[in-house]
C-alpha cells in the first residue's frame, strides 16, 4: 500500500507548508488516499493540478515531482482476503456488499469468491478522477 508521509500530520496539524509553492499544499482527506500504484497516490490528491505548476517551465516541473515523490511511501500490511473474512465468520450466503476503500475497490470486487457464496447485492464506489 502507498500514499503520503509524515507531511501531512506537519501540513494539517502543525500549518507547515512542506510542498514548493506551485503545488497544492497536503490536505487532511490525503491521509485516506492509499494505492497499489505510487503514481495514483500523487494523482488522486490532485497536487499538480494548479495554474503555477503548468504553467512552470519542464525542468522546474521535473525538480518539483521529484521533490513531492519523496513524501510517497509505500508499506506492507497484513490483511484479510474476501474469503478469508467470510470463512472466519462462518458465513455461506451473503446479502449485501458495499466496498468503499479509496482507490483499492477495484482490487476488493475482483477478489471476492463469487463462485463459492451466494451474492445478492454488491456495491463499489465509481472513483472519478
Amino acid at each position: 500500500m502507498t500514499h503520503y508521509d509524515s507531511c501531512l500530520q506537519r501540513a494539517v496539524e502543525e500549518g507547515e507548508l512542506p510542498f514548493p509553492s506551485e503545488v497544492r499544499q497536503p490536505a487532511l482527506f490525503w491521509a485516506y488516499i492509499c494505492s497499489l500504484d505510487r503514481e495514483d497516490v500523487i494523482v488522486s490528491t490532485n497536487t499538480y493540478e494548479t495554474d503555477a505548476f503548468k504553467a512552470a517551465p519542464e525542468d522546474r516541473k521535473m525538480a518539483i515531482k521529484k521533490e513531492i515523490e519523496v513524501w510517497v511511501r509505500q508499506y506492507t500490511v497484513e490483511a484479510l482476503t474476501p474469503t478469508e473474512i467470510l470463512q472466519l465468520g462462518g458465513i455461506d450466503k451473503v446479502k449485501y456488499v458495499q466496498i468503499d476503500v479509496e482507490k483499492l475497490d477495484n482490487e476488493i470486487v475482483s477478489a471476492l469468491p463469487f463462485g463459492n457464496y451466494d451474492y445478492r447485492i454488491v456495491v463499489q464506489k465509481k472513483y472519478v478522477a
